[in-house]
């Protein structure tokens, strides 16, 4: 029996987001033959030309844009996954979504009526700091209309059908959307498996103790796997799991001890796209998340070898995990093909090795057995 859905639902429980409609300026043009004198001496600077092309205007200017796009598409990919070019998105979280575009398209707006009113002024000053190379400056300078019809902001959400009749499976018409709804699943289980590469690389390797804050990148992925848990039946053992964990880490101050290891046992199964997907059948085949878990995370150790042979590793600062927040689905901004072995811990385990994890890894799955295990049953005598 398939764990993914039919295509009919799939496309029935989302919409897709295109951001097609964005467009940004370069600030730069093509570099020309009498661009570059005579002398090597008088090649333009770096500041000013690099790889076949001029910079008309200082890059700084410009780059609050190329932010705002970035931020739009980190927005789609942390509830939607890649579909057709743009973001299958759940439907229920469509319309949170269009806000926030929105949001994003108000401020786009905004930075370029500013950036507009003083252009004229940008570009004379980009000249007066690059004296020795005016001429190419102004020769290559766009003018503001130019530049305004350039820098555009736009989004468009839509649902998907088939152009196939409804009574013929095999319509040749259906064969290639088909395909695409069929990898949506693979999609999901390795963008999540980035991210969570992401979370462990930036905010839980070398640390002994960690804060409150990297649990937002945690509950991030927990809300992209739920708002697509229709697209395959293993996704839902996977967020009792996340659930099951963090329902037991402490409220407030730091995370260190079990509760650390057996996160760092949680962020291991969502590292890698076959622990997400076998954990999931391990649980849909009778095993509790306990169960599962254990099974999931390799016995590095024994529980009473871990004190003696294990060396900690030294404690670094505890920093704030914005950038792994940010970076969390930045794969899947600028990948959208399928790859399923691009994560940091998508190596296959060495007994003995987690690669990549550490020796705290070798306390996980001791960790887990304490850390889940549940309290011991209370008789009244």
């Amino acid at each position: 029996m398939s764990n993914t859905t039919t295509p009919e639902v799939t496309l029935g429980n989302v919409i897709v987001f295109s951001l097609d409609a964005i467009s940004l300026w370069s600030g730069r043009r093509r570099l020309k033959r009498e661009d570059i004198r005579a002398t090597d001496s008088e090649i333009p600077p770096k500041d000013v030309a690099s790889l076949g092309s001029k910079k008309v205007i200082d890059p700084e200017e410009i780059s609050d844009f190329e932010a705002l796009k970035k931020e739009a598409h980190r927005e789609c990919a942390k509830i939607g996954v890649r579909f057709l070019g743009g973001y299958a998105v759940p439907e229920g979280e469509a319309s949170g979504l269009a806000t926030a575009l929105d949001d994003i398209a108000a401020r786009f707006t905004k930075r370029k009526a500013d950036f507009l009113s003083d252009y004229d002024k940008m570009v004379n000053d980009w000249i007066a700091a690059h004296p020795g190379w005016s001429s190419m400056l102004q020769e290559a300078a766009l003018n503001r209309q130019d530049v305004d019809g350039r820098l555009q902001f736009g989004y468009s959400a839509f649902r998907v059908s088939t152009a196939a009749s409804d009574d013929n499976a095999n319509d040749p018409l259906a064969k290639g959307l088909n395909s695409e709804i069929g990898g949506l699943a693979s999609q999901l289980y390795a963008e999540i498996s980035q991210a969570a590469g992401v979370v462990m690389e930036k905010s839980l390797l070398g640390r002994d103790r960690v804060t409150q804050k990297i649990l937002s990148p945690v509950r991030t992925i927990r809300k992209k796997l739920f708002g697509l848990s229709f697209l395959d039946k293993r996704v839902t053992p996977l967020i009792d799991t996340i659930d099951h964990i963090l329902e037991r880490l402490p409220p407030a101050g730091h995370i260190e001890g079990m509760e650390l290891t057996a996160l760092h046992g949680l962020i291991f199964i969502l590292s890698d796209v076959t622990r997400m997907q076998e954990h999931g059948d391990l649980i849909l085949n009778g095993k509790t998340v306990q169960e599962a878990t254990e099974e999931s995370i390799p016995a590095l150790a024994e529980p009473e070898e871990v004190e003696e042979e294990v060396a900690a590793e030294p404690a670094q600062p505890d920093t704030a995990t914005s950038t792994a927040q940010d970076d969390l689905f930045g794969t899947a901004v600028t990948q959208p093909t399928v790859q399923t072995d691009t994560s940091p811990m998508a190596t296959a385990p060495v007994p003995g090795v987690v690669p990549g994890m550490g020796a705290g890894m070798a306390h996980a799955h001791y960790a887990v057995r304490k850390f889940m295990a549940p309290p011991p049953v209370q008789r009244r005598v």
